[in-house]
């Protein structure tokens, strides 16, 4: 994730390009600033910028050791509309990006936005975003099911890259594959995840060898606090919790470490939240 690229028209041009964006398919308005060409919201502080897209994607972006945002690092927050089918199995529904729109104009600001969409199968939907001056608060609800008579959750997706450390390569082969060994064993003892379940129970996690991010190793019951702190990442401490009546589960590739990528999925109990005032807070120390 260490590769800090400074925020130029150009460069940023390149990133929305190959991330799907296609700004004449939004309703939403974009800021002014020429670095956040393709963005609706953002907002900027001294450890990390955050911005919603015109298709209504969240990036989260760690200030690199240079003071700029790291562009080719950035964690992806993605608002999900889930299907729940008889069975069990859950089916994502597409977001129509040219439905997207919000009263708010756009700003580099992050202040009680409310964006308002539609995915397929005219289900209606909206997504909450505020920033608190420490972090931020992030939500959304179904608003109308649409054709769909099976159930139907809103989800965020908080989607890490890969967290492996970076080296590069050499022409003495050997001596640089023991060299690199002895370099990622000292950074993976540095490397901290940490999650603390619904019941209380609290578990420092394993991420260099393979495990099942959503077992009961890793997820438990279900978790309401995850912490983080990652080389890759600049060593920022990112913190995520989950709301009274809402909790998380950690996924990824089971037969994959989670240095090699995982998403945290927060999903409020719709139950005991049928206002859909539940939020997931994300911070970075």
């Amino acid at each position: 994730m260490q590769k800090p690229t400074i925020l130029r028209a150009v460069s940023c041009a390149a990133v929305f390009t190959l991330s799907g964006i296609v700004q004449g398919e939004a309703k939403l308005p974009m800021v002014g600033e020429r670095e956040w060409v393709g963005y609706y919201a953002v907002v900027v502080s001294k450890k990390y910028s955050f911005g919603i897209t015109l298709d209504g994607q969240g990036k989260l972006l760690i200030t690199g050791k240079d003071g700029k945002p790291m562009i080719h690092d950035a964690v992806n927050v993605d608002f999900t509309i889930e299907e729940v089918s008889p069975d069990g199995s859950i089916v994502g529904k597409t977001i129509i990006p040219d439905s997207l729109e919000s009263v708010q104009p756009a700003s580099m600001k992050l202040k009680d936005v409310v964006i308002k969409g539609k995915a397929q199968d005219d289900v209606l939907f909206e997504i909450t975003a505020t920033e608190t001056g420490g972090g931020l608060l992030l939500g959304g609800k179904i608003s109308s099911p649409g054709t769909v008579k099976s159930p139907l959750r809103f989800s965020i997706g908080v989607r890490f890259p890969e967290i492996t450390p970076f080296f590069e390569k050499s022409s003495e082969k050997e001596k640089d594959e023991k060299k690199q060994k002895r370099e990622m064993e000292k950074l993976m003892k540095e490397e901290r995840l940490s999650v603390k379940w619904i019941d209380g129970k609290s578990e420092k996690v394993s991420i260099a060898e393979p495990i099942d991010g959503a077992g009961p190793t890793v997820s438990g019951p279900g978790v309401s606090f995850l912490s983080g702190e990652f080389s890759r990442l600049n060593r920022s401490k990112l913190e995520i919790m989950a709301a009274p009546n809402s909790a998380m589960v950690v996924k990824n590739d089971p037969s994959k470490a989670l240095m090699m990528g995982f998403s945290v999925v927060w999903r409020a109990d719709m139950a005991k939240d049928p206002q859909s005032k539940a939020r997931l807070s994300l911070q970075v120390k």
